[in-house]
């Protein structure tokens, strides 16, 4: 919320040239209105990272509310330190537009700090009182805003930490909800992927008996709110040492689990993936709160690996997550040229899944099949992709022999949604 102070005269010359700007607009052939949006912003400081972003959110709103309302529209901007302005030039009836933007400032408590008004003509606003709305009201007391700001009922101390104290809680919930998205999306491409050797995928369940393709969309859409409350916990506590986070994640994880279990009615189809994907989505959250600007996978997992703390002695995902996940991100440069070779997601991510198959010691291999039946599965996999590259009917007569022998490389697809989640972190 760092940002310039400006003078009164910035204020005016920004006016100015909003006034052109919207007064030029409105002479253009087929413009009946003009919409044009700036920020509530009290105090001398009009402008900071924050309150840009916030202006950006504006912008994509009003143009997904006028394409929705079918209109042609045309946006032009302003930017200068005091202050952002976007004006958009479009057909359609002033007063229809109006009661739609009424609508956006209404949709939240930060939108209280749009300011959308609706011109026409030679510059006639569009007004609450015409549509009947009650106009706006202030942000810390109720009363009409007008009043409060003619009066200086408060100070700009007041409207400064109430500003602040809005938009970082928008700023939250936004990362938030983003990265548990990201992480559902990660377990949805996962098991999406087809064929898959032994693995749950669109062509049948492979070495289960209690899950099919339904539960693994059933599971990772419950599991969203869960990757998002862990990434709310890495923004709220961004200042915490990441050693200190992983109780209060395990407690997440536990809550996770039993809807996961609630939802399957009873099958374990990623409880490997709320571990991984839930500290990866904690990591993500803290990264978001220190301003986002580390979005290579190095610094995702060197964070998650602090949050994992010491794994003495663990192996599969406990391992994978105390090691940062550098295994996994060493595989990022392999996973993107492999999509370059192919051409084909799902092509892609099916030579990504033999390859971990024949790296990694899959705890899940070793439960099933022991020592033998993870010798097995590594070798097969080697041998599909030695000569870089095999056709997918290999790979399905490969998933026919570990179903015939009860083997489900588990591990191996958790790692695969890993490196989904990484690549869409890093994208």
């Amino acid at each position: 919320m760092a940002g310039e102070e400006i003078g009164l005269e910035d204020m005016l010359l920004l006016r100015e040239r909003r006034a052109d700007l919207q007064h030029s607009l409105l002479q253009r052939p087929g413009c009946a209105c003009v919409v044009c949006l700036t920020m509530n912003i009290a105090g001398p400081v009009k402008r900071t990272p924050m309150t840009d972003l916030f202006f950006d959110e504006g912008r994509r709103k009003i143009a997904a509310v006028l394409t929705g309302l079918s209109l042609d529209w045309r946006e032009e901007r302003l930017e200068a330190a005091a202050g952002l302005t976007a004006c958009y030039c479009c057909g359609g009836d002033p007063v229809t537009v109006k009661r739609s933007m009424i609508l956006l400032e209404e949709e939240s408590r930060a939108a209280r700090l749009w300011d959308i008004d609706v011109l026409y003509g030679l510059g006639q606003k569009v007004s609450r009182a015409e549509l009947g709305v009650p106009e706006r009201r202030c942000f810390l007391c109720g009363n009409p805003a007008v009043g409060c700001a003619r009066s200086r009922r408060h100070t700009v101390e007041e409207m400064w930490a109430y500003t602040t104290e809005v938009l970082w809680a928008w700023y939250v919930e936004r990362q938030a909800e983003s990265i548990g998205m990201m992480a559902q999306r990660a377990l949805l491409h996962e098991v999406a992927v087809t064929p898959k050797p032994g693995l749950v995928d669109r062509n049948n369940n492979g070495a289960h008996r209690d899950m099919d393709f339904f539960s693994f969309l059933d599971s990772a859409c419950v599991l969203r709110p869960y990757f998002a409350r862990c990434a709310r916990w890495g923004l709220e506590h961004a200042e915490v040492l990441p050693e200190e986070g992983l109780p209060s994640l395990q407690i997440l994880g536990m809550q996770a689990e039993e809807e996961m279990y609630r939802i399957t009615s009873g099958a374990n189809t990623h409880k490997g993936a709320i571990f991984s994907l839930g500290i990866l989505s904690a990591a993500a959250g803290i990264l978001a709160a220190q301003g986002g600007t580390e979005k290579d996978a190095w610094h995702l997992g060197n964070l998650a690996g602090r949050i994992a703390g010491g794994q003495a002695g663990q192996k599969g995902a406990r391992a994978s997550a105390a090691n940062g996940y550098a295994r996994e991100i060493s595989m990022l440069k392999k996973f993107r040229q492999c999509r370059l070779d192919t051409g084909s997601w799902n092509r892609e991510l099916v030579e990504m899944l033999l390859q971990i198959m024949g790296e990694v010691e899959d705890t899940n291999l070793l439960r099933r099949g022991g020592e033998e039946g993870l010798a097995y599965v590594r070798r097969a996999a080697g041998n599909l992709l030695r000569n870089g590259s095999c056709s997918l009917a290999e790979v399905e007569a490969l998933d026919q022999h570990l179903i015939q022998r009860n083997l489900s490389p588990g591990g191996s697809a958790d790692l695969l949604a890993i490196l989904c989640f990484l690549h869409f972190w890093e994208d």
